[in-house]
């Protein structure tokens, strides 16, 4: 009897100490899922501190870690004036695609546009219907996709 009380007492100290143990090691972390942080970044792709009376296409700004730009273009028509804006896209900052068209202005005002981002650098392809100067600023929200 004496024998099977202290295997019992043993037994029940054994798993009492392998529980005590456990408690202190530390769990494996699930690791996070791609684009589960929820990062963004705001562009300016045309500051608007200066007008401009012929097409102009901005530089190519680095997107590739973000998957959807909020785009807004605000602009300062002087005289009739017809802007039209398109978002491109690049792999190599020297080739460019046309992704979507902003909505045309024709006068003072803001427009948005939500797109994908593809390729590596995002720009902004501006067409000018005559030579009357306009004033346009382009500014991007970039964001993850599960923003």
């Amino acid at each position: 009897m004496k024998r099977t009380t202290l295997a019992i007492a043993s037994a029940a100290l054994a798993f009492a100490m392998l529980f005590a143990l456990l408690a202190f090691v530390p769990q494996p972390v699930r690791p996070a899922s791609a684009q589960s942080v929820g990062a963004w970044a705001v562009y300016t792709l045309r500051a608007g501190t200066s007008s401009i009376a012929a097409d102009t296409n901005t530089s190519g700004l680095v997107v590739a870690d973000y998957g959807r730009a909020d785009c807004y273009q605000t602009v300062d028509v002087a005289s009739a004036q017809t802007v039209t804006t398109t978002l491109q896209h690049s792999v190599d900052n020297s080739n460019w695609i046309n992704g979507q068209v902003l909505t045309v202005q024709t006068a003072d005002g803001t427009v948005y546009l939500t797109t994908l981002i593809t390729g590596t650098y995002l720009r902004a392809s501006i067409d000018l219907f005559n030579t009357n100067p306009v004033t346009p600023t382009i500014k991007c929200a970039v964001k993850d996709l599960s923003n």
